[in-house]
Formats: C-alpha cells, structure tokens, sequence
C-alpha cells in the first residue's frame, strides 16, 4: 500500500443472522466483513479537540475514505460495497445516532466489545442494539472483564480506536488502550486505525 507499507487482512466476519434485517440496524457487522490485523496508521480522530458531527464529519473518516482507500489494489478495491453505518454516541449528548454510507470504517464499540460484569460498555454506546458483535471477537470471547485483549485481539498492536464517540464530552472518542477493555480517549490523541471494509461475495 505505497508509503505505508504491507499490512494483513483477516476475515471479522462472515454470518447475517436474523437480527441484521432489522431497517436500522447497521450493517457494519454482518456479511462478509475484512479487517486490518495490524494498524495502518498512528493519529488522532481530530487535530483539536473537537469532534461535532460525530463519525461521518471527522477528520478520520476522510483520512480513511480518501487517502487510505486510494491504496487499495484496484481488484480489491472495485470489490468493496457501500455499507450502511450507524455510529453512536455517549448517553447525555441529546442526539440521534450518527447515519452514515461508507466503503472503510473503524468498528464501534459493541462490534468488538460484548458487555461482561464491569465497565460495561452499553452505558456509553448508543447503538449497542442496532449492531452486533462481529463473529472473530465473539468466538474468542471478548467481554468488558477481559483483563488484556493482547493476548487475542491485535497483536502485537492493541491500543486503537472505535468510532463510537464516548459519554457527554465533545472531545473524547472510545479506543482499546493497553490491555484494558475500552477507555475514553482525547481526540487529538494519537492511536492506532485499523480500518475494516465489507466486500462482495459471488
């Protein structure tokens, strides 16, 4: 991919279980999903601490539909469908969910995270019933208690972002940081992206 270099793909996800009809519910998590396994980038959501307009009006969606994507190998790229995306938002901002069409996005929070007993992440996930868990993180087991994803989920690379704009502040997103389940994140912190995209089969 050019100046940042060669990176590995995985399949997230391959099932569309009943629950993916629904009108509204996202299609970011179903069907035939692929995601990077390591990080292609190192930056922040914004370059000031501001994040209005949520996940379709950041400067990260930009940088992912423009720059990165324009890497992509022509074939793979003229594979890649538009997919309906539902980004969420913390309890107490008083907005609807985020609506967005995208060919490569970042995973929100529940599409990696199932609650377990503590820190649980519906309370900050406005969209954790309109999306579901893609099928790699739910087959090995990642719950809000898991004392260290490295050990299963991006290694050796695990302190990244999810779109999903996090509590009442204006300025935070949610992001995997060093082993903990999830945190509220800066920004204009610099985190890893690991983008993903949905491609059609047949």
């Amino acid at each position: 991919m050019g100046n940042i270099g060669t990176h590995t793909l995985r399949i997230a996800n391959k099932s569309t279980p009943d629950e993916c009809n629904r009108k509204e519910f996202s299609q970011t998590a179903f069907g035939f999903v692929i995601e990077f396994a390591d990080y292609i980038a190192y930056r922040p959501f914004y370059n000031i601490l501001y994040n209005k307009g949520c996940w379709p009006e950041n400067d990260m969606r930009t940088y992912l539909s423009t720059e990165i994507l324009s890497k992509f190998p022509s074939d793979l790229k003229n594979g890649i469908i538009d997919t309906y995306t539902v980004s969420g938002h913390g309890p107490n901002e008083g907005k609807s969910n985020f609506i967005s069409e995208d060919k490569i996005y970042l995973f929100g929070a529940h599409e990696v995270l199932k609650n377990g007993e503590s820190k649980i992440i519906s309370n900050n996930d406005t969209i954790y019933n309109l999306t579901r868990q893609l099928d790699y993180y739910f087959l090995n087991n990642v719950i809000t208690d898991l004392p260290s994803l490295s050990a299963i989920v991006k290694l050796p690379y695990h302190t990244w972002w999810l779109r999903t704009s996090s509590n009442n502040l204006n300025c935070y997103y949610i992001g995997i940081l060093d082993g903990r389940p999830w945190t509220d994140v800066n920004a204009n912190m610099n985190f890893g992206v690991l983008p993903a995209f949905r491609i059609r089969i047949g």
